[in-house]
């Protein structure tokens, strides 16, 4: 999890499997992957989903080290997609292909297409992981060939739950004491879990007992979070302190609220190189020139080094805090606290970085009400430049994020030249993109003078209008099409007769 962190020992060793410290609990789901893999043909998928910190990215893990003989896993990389399948021809042997954060793989269908057009080589399989099977899943099957779309409607999605244990957390709890007490040398604490949390994700359970301990070691009197919420920030007030101590032996004397807020600033948004980090790192007010800027830029690329094997982008500078749930805790908190840092902070990402942001943000607001707030502050800070990332986020990771996109669009002017650019990417269906599409197809519709264009924009307004349940709204659009297509056919019939008749059927 965390390179020098809580007495350099990982939480549950949720990255790979010598980082493990909590043996692996048996669960269900492991003999349900581990059957899949062996039976049912040459190509299936398979989808795992799962609130962050339950366990998904460990299973996994764990389903490599028992696969039958024969078969090995291999973890694709982002960007990796599309040469997988190529990849594992050449090698010659079954393969199952994990692809973490699949929610997030833009060439996902790619890779979904070449496995089921695979018909002589190895036998494959395909353990998507993902937070859950929103309507990324819904557009992946819609996007793929027919023969892919097949085997993605044979994928049932497999949910974790909570760790099977007969005394529930509290028994995960217990063990997890014992082995992170065993590892730090010191005797077991006498404490109970104390979280209100019902049913929490392994992740929070995994951390309070090596929080304990830690305690424990320190000769301190344990003393027990109440909420996850609360475990995750005092795990991140040990890591602050192996921050200060890096920081210091890079010759850094900066206040620790400023290396926190870099650290989180830098799990925000990511950097391609030095520069562009160091320009990231602007919007730290304490970081007031260029000099100082690189070198924070620099320690932060070296606190969380990438090892081969790591899932992170190529080209990636900045290496991550792990596991996810941490990042997500941290960046929540600071932009909560330094939430007036937000325009300046956003103004300077791309499209991609900005994404991503946006990504961590929805995540941690399935969780946490104040990241839906933040959101809010974001998109408010620039709709113009910030609506297209932000609705290909809310079709991935967070249906919230359309409805929070809509209410931005509706209180701010947004150019044509973005409209066409939110029209063009607008899924349909689309649960997520119906809000913003109502909103974006309104504008377009009532600031074209061209009939034709008019007639198409109103076509697409009815829609999502029926879809949100607004049926008058929707049927007074599409009566407004069909008159402008009528008057259209009659006087050039063989340029919009056939427009007309897929109105009147609308109609």
């Amino acid at each position: 999890m965390i390179p020098g962190g809580v007495s350099g020992l990982p939480v549950a060793g949720y990255l790979r499997p010598e980082e493990q410290v909590v043996p692996f609990r048996p669960r269900p789901e492991l003999a349900v992957l581990l059957e899949w893999c062996v039976t049912g043909g040459h190509a299936r998928v398979r989808l795992v989903t799962g609130d962050g910190g339950t366990g998904k990215t460990r299973l996994a893990l764990q389903l490599g080290q028992e696969l039958a003989a024969g078969w090995q896993p291999l973890w694709v990389p982002r960007g990796s997609e599309r040469e997988a399948v190529r990849e594992v021809r050449v090698l010659g042997q079954p393969y199952v292909l994990v692809v973490d954060y699949a929610e997030t793989r833009a060439e996902l269908a790619a890779l979904v297409n070449a496995v089921a057009a695979d018909r002589d080589g190895p036998d494959l399989r395909v353990l998507l992981l993902a937070r859950s099977a929103g309507e990324w899943w819904q557009q992946l099957a819609a996007s793929v060939e027919e023969r892919a779309a097949g085997l993605l409607e044979a994928a049932v999605p497999l949910l974790l739950g909570p760790l099977p244990a007969a005394g529930g957390p509290q028994e995960v709890f217990a063990d997890a004491l014992e082995v992170f007490a065993g590892r730090l040398g010191v005797s077991r604490p006498a404490v109970s879990l104390a979280l209100a949390d019902p049913d929490p994700v392994v992740l929070v359970v995994h951390a309070a007992a090596l929080l304990a301990v830690a305690d424990q070691a320190a000769g301190l009197a344990p003393s027990q979070a109440a909420s996850g919420q609360q475990v995750l920030e005092r795990l991140l007030g040990h890591e602050a302190r192996y921050w200060a101590r890096s920081a210091t032996a890079r010759g850094l004397n900066l206040d620790l609220a400023v290396l926190r807020l870099a650290v989180a600033v830098g799990c925000l948004a990511g950097a391609d190189d030095e520069s562009s980090a160091a320009t990231l790192l602007a919007c730290v007010p304490d970081l007031d020139s260029a000099e100082r800027r690189g070198q924070v830029a620099r320690w932060l690329h070296d606190l969380y080094p990438t090892a081969s094997g790591d899932l992170i982008p190529d080209g990636e500078w900045l290496g991550p805090l792990r596991p996810d749930r941490l990042a997500e805790q941290l960046v929540t908190s600071e932009l909560v606290r330094r939430h007036e840092l937000i325009p300046r902070l956003f103004a300077r990402l791309g499209e991609a970085r900005a994404a991503r942001a946006l990504t961590v943000l929805a995540r941690a607001a399935l969780a946490q009400d104040t990241a839906t707030a933040l959101i809010t502050q974001v998109l408010v800070s620039d709709v113009e430049q910030l609506a297209v990332p932000a609705l290909s986020v809310a079709v991935e990771t967070n249906p919230i994020v359309g409805v929070l996109l809509a209410r931005a669009l509706e209180g701010q002017p947004v150019s044509a030249e973005t409209l066409r650019r939110i029209a063009d990417i607008c899924p349909y269906p689309s649960f997520a993109a119906a809000a913003p599409a109502v909103i974006v197809f309104g504008r377009l519709a009532g600031g074209t003078a061209d009939e034709a264009e008019r007639a198409r924009w109103l076509f697409e307004l009815s829609i999502r209008l029926a879809d949100m349940g607004r049926r008058e709204e929707a049927l007074a659009a599409i009566e407004e099409a069909v008159t402008i297509r009528r008057q259209l056919a009659e006087a050039r019939p063989d340029a919009f007769l056939a427009a007309l008749a897929i109105s009147l059927n609308n109609q």
